[in-house]
């Protein structure tokens, strides 16, 4: 059944799931250097009842961007670390031609059409987080799981969940819905 629902691209990777340095510059690319929080990404295809895209990444943030430190991983740089999740995340699904059950929403799109769109016509429709316990923003994992799209006239929307935590047991979770124009 992964076959029909998520047909890896037809070029192996050396490290399977693995997301491109190449493709992690793109997408980072817009962000100022000290901002470009995540590390490295694992991406694949869920194949269940109701098939999902996951990207697992590493961040590091040494220190913030817009104020002195707090000692943990706050909300401002939750919402960035979720912003690059997601653009990573689309971008590696439309880099190469994949066969998912998201195909027919997305439609046609490219890398090139993913960079002309990416800050103009991409951004967070709705964002929930909460905060079960302090995260060490030092060294910290990300998980987005893309479990929905659905066109509304022109808008293409994508709904995902979120998770970080780090090795104290540190943890914060929320939903994503994002929009493409």
């Amino acid at each position: 059944m992964t076959d029909l629902l998520c047909a890896p691209p037809p070029v192996a990777s050396p490290d399977p799931g693995a997301v491109s340095r190449d493709l992690m510059e793109l997408v980072l690319k817009p962000y100022l250097p000290d901002c470009r929080y995540m590390k490295g990404a694992f991406a694949r295809c869920v194949d269940t009842a109701a098939p999902s895209l996951v990207l697992e990444a590493d961040f590091r943030i040494p220190s913030s961007c817009y104020i002195d430190s707090t000692g943990h991983f706050n909300a401002v740089e939750s919402n960035i670390c979720v912003n690059q999740m997601s653009y990573l995340l689309f971008a590696w699904f439309v880099q190469e031609p994949r066969r998912h059950a998201f195909s027919p929403t997305v439609g046609a799109f490219d890398l090139s059409t993913f960079r002309q769109k990416q800050l103009p016509n991409m951004w967070i429709l709705s964002l929930q987080t909460s905060f079960r316990k302090a995260i060490n923003a030092h060294h910290f994992r990300g998980r987005l799981e893309w479990t929905g799209s659905r066109r509304l006239a022109s808008l293409l929307l994508l709904n995902m969940s979120f998770e970080f935590s780090d090795d104290a047991r540190g943890r914060a979770a929320g939903s994503v819905q994002f929009a493409v124009t």
